[in-house]
């Protein structure tokens, strides 16, 4: 198989973590290989907080793909979300060198030397600079400044902001995994090039990135990213009002998802049938009220991304409306509340450019557009699907062993075992004694049975055959123990079958089978 220039991109979120594996051709189009998403711990509202659980969903993620594709994944790149982004304006000009000729490419780049010398404050850093227009002699906007006649050139940047604690506990999780960072992105601004058209960009559209643990909101007007903020609030706050529903916590997404919607007016109603805390309870919960406690959160967070609009200054300017991106946006009808709400054209996203085998776009779009934008920058690792490495290993705890017992009386005369041969090594000659009488020569250790798997069976630390020997028990006292067991074993079974047959008949009798959970 021919070799590919791959790149490999992780979007670690509240939730779960997604490995994404791709190439592009010549003509633009890019290929998704291969994509992973595993359950996430150790995050919350995309910050870590737990080095080692973030740790080993990684490792688990980036396990599977090794195995799957054959190689081993050192080089990745990395998105990364939270309330701890945000973004800032800053205005700055040059004169320009001859204002009788107009603007020059020199003077735009003396304005860019400029913002490039913006210091952030100490508590945050600098993570991207996005310039949002150009101003000649402070009276009018130009698309591109070169060649316009004028004494001063100005312009206004919007500067992605990052708290460095966040950054810093994303590079020690790779580090950790022996793993290269080739470039760390904000996802706010990644997913723009994954899910927003050509139009959209230039009339202007909002994405909203409905995650667990947070929703972002991206604002484009103009082809410039204008605005973005992170909202510490998504899934899990929707989880957590279901759960206060008296559903137990491992069925609350499950539930959600098949059964739950965003507007309860659109909802049927209809019994549905949960397992309760015990095996043989079952609770009885309406549609209609878990949707109304859907649509309850879902309006929280409606009205703040209201506020992000608002604040943004561009609210009023979005041709497009909304776009929906995240987990959350496979939720039933959110798409008719936001629209509802905001008064705005509403879509779920969409991506195009991509192979027949692209994965569903909506829950994945910002680790496609952490992929796009790694693709762009160029830094792929050149591998082929025959380079076949071991998988990465995985975290174990070993429990020390036991010392092993062997069958001579003279455990100083016992010959160690070479671990290449399996074959006694030559003991060292015993000391002469006094009467300068030859040593005798040591009995050799007896060998333990080879398993099939060439390692040497023990139990233990014993051989079989020691541990067949010590293994003599009172046979009547094991006996009447057996009888005991076998009448307890008995009753309990007995009790437990009959609460199986109740809990059995009570979802036999439910109702329909869209209706029982």
């Amino acid at each position: 198989m021919e070799k590919r220039l791959y790149t490999v991109a992780v979007d670690l979120g509240t939730t779960n973590v997604v490995v994404i594996v791709g190439w592009k051709n010549d003509d633009g189009t890019i290929h998704v290989d291969k994509l992973v998403s595993r359950p996430c711990e150790g995050l919350s509202a995309g910050e870590i907080e737990n080095i080692a659980s973030a740790g080993n969903s990684i490792r688990a993620a980036l396990s599977e793909v090794e195995v799957s594709l054959g190689f081993r994944v050192s080089e990745v790149y990395a998105g990364i979300s939270g309330r701890f982004i945000r973004c800032d304006s800053y205005t700055d000009h040059v004169f320009t060198a001859d204002s009788q000729s107009g603007v020059s490419s020199q003077d735009v780049e003396a304005l860019y030397e400029r913002m490039a010398g913006v210091k952030a404050s100490d508590d945050e850093i600098i993570l991207e600079s996005i310039p949002q227009n150009f101003m000649v002699d402070d009276r009018r906007e130009v698309k591109n400044p070169v060649g316009s006649f004028g004494k001063r050139l100005s312009s206004t940047f919007k500067f992605i902001l990052c708290e460095p604690t966040p950054l810093d506990r994303l590079q020690r999780v790779f580090a950790g995994l022996n793993i290269k960072l080739l470039g760390i992105y904000p996802t706010m601004l990644t997913i723009v090039d994954s899910i927003v058209t050509p139009d959209e960009r230039e009339e202007g559209v909002a994405i909203v990135d409905l995650g667990g643990g947070k929703t972002d909101v991206t604002v484009v007007y103009k082809n410039i990213i204008r605005y973005v903020a992170s909202i510490p609030m998504g899934g899990q706050t929707i989880n957590s009002d279901i759960y206060s529903l008296g559903v137990p916590e491992k069925y609350v997404e499950r539930l959600k998802v098949k059964h739950g919607s965003a507007v309860a007016e659109m909802t049927e109603r209809k019994l549905l049938q949960i397992p309760g805390g015990r095996s043989r309870d079952v609770k009885g919960l309406l549609s209609y009220n878990l949707a109304a406690a859907i649509e309850g959160r879902m309006m929280d967070i409606i009205e703040l991304v209201k506020g992000e609009l608002r604040e943004s200054g561009f609210g009023d300017k979005l041709s497009y409306g909304i776009v929906l991106a995240g987990g959350g946006s496979r939720l039933a009808n959110v798409a008719e509340l936001f629209r509802r709400e905001t008064g705005m054209d509403v879509r779920l996203s969409e991506t195009d450019s991509i192979n027949k085998n692209k994965p569903d776009m909506p829950p994945y779009a910002t680790a496609l557009g952490v992929l796009m934008r790694g693709l762009a920058d160029g830094k792929s690792t050149l591998l082929s699907s025959q380079q076949h490495q071991q998988p990465r290993p995985e975290t174990q705890h070993v429990e020390p062993e036991r010392p092993m017992r062997t069958a001579s009386v003279q455990p100083a005369a016992t010959a160690p075992v070479q671990p290449e041969t399996g074959t006694a090594a030559k003991p060292a000659p015993a000391a002469p004694s006094a009467s300068d009488a030859p040593a005798s020569k040591p009995e050799p250790a007896p060998q333990q049975p080879m398993s099939p798997y060439g390692l040497r069976t023990r139990i233990h630390g014993q051989t079989i055959e020691e541990a067949k020997a010590e293994a003599v028990v009172d046979d009547e006292a094991a006996e009447r123990r057996k009888a005991t067991e076998e009448r307890r074993g008995g009753f309990l079974k007995s009790i437990f079958g009959k609460m199986q047959n109740f809990v059995d008949q009570s979802f036999e009798n439910g109702g329909d089978e869209d209706t029982n959970f």
